[in-house]
């Protein structure tokens, strides 16, 4: 079997390679975030910022005091309200304009559940549970394609 290595040139390559298809999964549609790999998408700079973040906790074990005297504590605000507020845009969207595709996405399954009550979820709810699943797929298939990749930032295929 015939092994090449490519080499990824851009460091944004494989985690702007992620969110689209996440994205189309989960909200029914892409950022942008390949249509200019130069070009920074919002969404995608929070959630990167965030995922880094919560990464580096785990090697500050008293991230908690550490944070607020760093002022990271204050970034992290930022970004979860960028994406937040992005997420908030998108459901308004889908409860004004409907949804038309064939095949529902995470968004409108959620959208029509009901909680226990018999009641539609809130959107604090609804915000919550997209951020989780966006963070999950995000952050698993770049886990899976960082795995491909030799030592020196090279692509198997």
């Amino acid at each position: 079997m015939d092994v090449r290595c490519y080499s990824i040139s851009n460091p944004r390559f494989i985690f702007a390679f992620c969110t689209p298809f996440d994205s189309r999964v989960i909200f029914g549609r892409g950022f942008g975030c390949l249509d200019d790999i130069n070009h920074k998408v919002p969404f995608e700079v929070s959630l990167k910022a965030l995922l880094e973040i919560s990464g580096r906790r785990l090697f500050i074990p008293f991230w908690r005091i550490h944070e607020p005297l760093t002022g990271v504590d204050k970034k992290v605000q930022h970004h979860n309200q960028v994406m937040e507020g992005h997420i908030q845009n998108l459901i308004d969207e889908r409860r004004r304009d409907g949804h038309s595709a064939q095949n529902p996405d995470l968004l409108q399954l959620l959208l029509e559940a009901k909680d226990d009550d018999g009641q539609p979820l809130t959107d604090d709810v609804l915000i919550s549970n997209l951020m989780t699943m966006v963070v999950i797929f995000v952050s698993n298939k770049c886990i899976g394609l960082s795995s491909m990749c030799c030592a020196n930032g090279e692509l198997f295929v």
